[in-house]
């Protein structure tokens, strides 16, 4: 893995950590908020000793609900906080599979296209690598059947030329030699494909 390919990755994990800080920092700021509206009860300093004693009894309490409930609301809003940007993020990576998977059904039925993904999706560079492949592929293809064509008129010119009378040995000489060229350009064309 190259320094470029771990850099890109780092830049997504590096996002992706600081979605879950900020989602656990709102989560925070929401469990304290809750936390000292429930458990902020002051004692009036001119009771008695008795009365402060029932007031720290009522404050134990109710303290203990309070944390319950404000843990409660903390988990909850954390778990749904990593369940929406758990959902961004899949679609950043499965949505892109799905349409790359799409293309290459495609492309096996011998239907050529470009591959189109979001600017940051994940997956972009594969894309991009496969768009190149597929433009050299297209290149690749008409060449092929270019020669092709060549060759299937040289043939038939040679077949004319055996089938007539008299037959010119230097214009079929020719002729083969113009195959024998063309064969080798569509080899080179087809060339660094290892089968």
């Amino acid at each position: 893995m190259s320094k470029q390919e771990r850099m890109i990755d780092f830049q997504y994990k590096l996002s992706f950590i600081i979605k879950i800080c900020v989602v656990l920092v709102v989560s925070a700021v929401i469990y304290e908020i809750i936390l000292k509206n429930f458990v902020s009860y002051q004692i009036d300093a001119s009771s008695t000793y008795a009365s402060a004693r029932s007031t720290i009894k009522s404050v134990d309490d109710f303290l203990f609900p309070s944390l319950w409930f404000a843990v409660t609301i903390f988990t909850l809003l954390l778990s749904i906080g990593i369940a929406i940007i758990s959902v961004f993020v899949s679609h950043k990576i499965a949505g892109p599979i799905y349409r790359l998977e799409v293309s290459l059904r495609d492309f096996k039925r011998g239907k050529f296209y470009k591959v189109h993904l979001r600017t940051k999706d994940q997956i972009k560079g594969l894309a991009t690598l496969l768009n190149q492949f597929v433009e050299k592929l297209i290149t690749q293809i008409s060449t092929v059947k270019k020669k092709s064509l060549n060759l299937k008129g040289l043939i038939e010119e040679s077949k004319k030329e055996i089938t007539k009378g008299d037959i010119d040995f230097n214009k079929l000489k020719a002729i083969n030699e113009a195959i024998s060229s063309e064969i080798k350009n569509a080899k080179e064309a087809i060339g660094h494909y290892k089968t």
